[in-house]
């Protein structure tokens, strides 16, 4: 999912997989014009965002070319392939810190770097560690955010001592 500042941004699919995606410039302008600087959070679900982020930052940049962008993304995809064992692999990460290189972005914050090869492939990585992003915690939930936003996400958190097999309820709080 992505959100600018506290406005999530939910692309439309066609039947043919292309997406048709709608900003709501007018609901981000005050924080845009106060902040000079325009807060886009991905919390990665699938690599069909990285298009979505692609188009979204690109259009901001035309709209607004005078501001800066800082990209909040807590887990980065592809870092778990660190490394090219063999000559047919592709260095997947390290084509996808090229396309989030060439957006621009003044700072990109993440909480789960993986290892230090994607913190080096990411221009203007920022890493923040747990306890700065925790904002609140109980029993099973976390809830995180990332200052400046007031944007808040909850994470359902499962121990390794509980199995994962049964039904989960969430209560809501």
């Amino acid at each position: 999912m992505i959100s600018i500042g506290d406005v999530p941004v939910v692309p439309e699919t066609f039947p043919d997989g292309t997406q048709k995606i709608d900003l709501q410039l007018e609901a981000m302008y005050r924080e845009i014009t106060e902040n000079k600087t325009v807060y886009i959070t991905w919390l990665y679900e699938s690599d069909k965002e990285l298009f979505s982020l692609y188009c979204i930052s690109k259009n901001i940049r035309e709209h607004f070319p005078q501001l800066q962008q800082d990209l909040m993304m807590p887990y980065i995809p592809n870092a778990r392939f660190d490394r090219v064992k063999y000559s047919n692999e592709c260095f997947t990460l390290k084509y996808f810190a090229q396309i989030i290189n060439s957006l621009g972005f003044v700072r990109v914050i993440v909480t789960d770097p993986h290892s230090d090869v994607s913190t080096a492939l990411i221009n203007h990585v920022e890493v923040i560690r747990g306890a700065s992003y925790i904002t609140q915690t109980s029993a099973f939930v976390i809830t995180v955010g990332f200052p400046p936003s007031i944007t808040a996400t909850q994470l359902f958190v499962v121990p390794k001592s509980i199995p994962i097999a049964l039904p989960i309820y969430t209560p809501s709080f």
